[in-house]
């Protein structure tokens, strides 16, 4: 896609033909609505080799709003009222002449326009480090879509030279795009005290990125057991290792303990919400006692035993 040729290979015969063109796709969501609670890529099934070809993303959401939907209703009825007045202010002819000459040009580079490029694509890896902010991770397919978006809009303005404020607003789209669809607190409900005779379960809201964060941590580390031959680890032991993990930011007993009930809480939502953390109660994992297993039926005293789900996708 991003190099505009298409490869064919049929009946031995192997050919690149050109094919520049812009493309232009729409995805329905998974379950015909968007659900904010996940990101763009769950929501639309597509593999992330597909996502970063794409150089723009625009989420569009059917909330309703009092004063949207009556500006939408009064401009539809106002079309069908007004038919034989409404005339749009280009014809087709005027826009196919304009799109002609504007393939034609090809605008330059400056220093200063591509210094802002630097700067601009070094930020957004910046602001890439911490999970879960963007749609897809930030690479150099998306710096050679800055190119590609400051060249068409100096194409736009008729313009042979690529300036600082087509680099602008090249970054400012790609931003509203990346940075888009603002997802909601993770419900998480929380697990009762064994000896509590709670009459209603009590609900912890997590921040999309905290839970982002927790569970992208949390399947590496057993990816990373499960590739060193080890089936399984137990659910405290894998806290523990969390917790280890993050204890320079940690500064008291209080945030100690948040992230404990944090990390079991994700735990426990990977395992009977999404269904990608397998949780089997009775097994005998490595390193566990003939005492510390008990009864066959009981318990383990450090939870049970967790492993990724085969189908679980590392990357996702």
């Amino acid at each position: 896609m991003e190099q505009q040729t298409i490869s064919i290979a049929k009946a031995g015969v192997h050919a690149t033909l050109n094919a520049r063109c812009a493309i232009l796709a729409a995805a329905n969501p998974v379950g015909g609505r968007y659900d904010r609670r996940l990101t763009l890529r769950q929501n639309v099934a597509m593999s992330a080799p597909i996502l970063s070809r794409f150089d723009l993303f625009f989420v569009v959401l059917d909330d309703a709003n009092e004063t949207a939907d009556y500006n939408t209703a009064r401009h539809i009825v106002a079309v069908h009222q007004q038919r034989a007045q409404t005339a749009p202010h280009f014809g087709p002819a005027a826009l196919r002449r304009f799109v002609a000459y504007a393939r034609t040009l090809q605008p330059t580079l400056p220093e200063d326009a591509a210094r802002l490029l630097w700067q601009s694509y070094c930020a957004l890896r910046q602001d890439d480090a911490g999970p879960a902010r963007n749609s897809y991770r930030i690479t150099v397919r998306q710096l050679e879509s800055l190119i590609r978006l400051s060249e068409a809009l100096a194409r736009a303005h008729c313009s042979e030279v690529i300036s600082v404020a087509h680099v602008r607003e090249a970054v400012r789209l790609l931003r509203r795009s990346i940075v888009h669809v603002e997802m909601d607190d993770i419900p998480i409900i929380d697990e009762p005290e064994k000896d509590a005779d709670a009459e209603a379960e009590a609900s912890t809201p997590i921040r999309r990125e905290d839970f982002e964060r927790i569970r992208a941590m949390v399947a590496l580390h057993l990816h990373e057991a499960e590739q060193r031959g080890t089936e399984g680890l137990r659910r405290d032991d894998v806290i523990d290792w969390y917790l280890s993990q993050r204890e320079d930011e940690m500064a008291d007993e209080e945030a100690l303990e948040r992230e404990t009930k944090h990390a079991a809480a994700v735990l426990r939502y990977m395992s009977t919400v999404e269904g990608c953390v397998i949780a089997l109660q009775n097994a005998k994992g490595e390193g566990d006692d003939d005492e510390e297993q008990g009864e066959s039926e009981g318990e383990h005293p450090r939870g049970p035993l967790l492993m990724l789900h085969p189908n679980f996708s590392i990357s996702s």
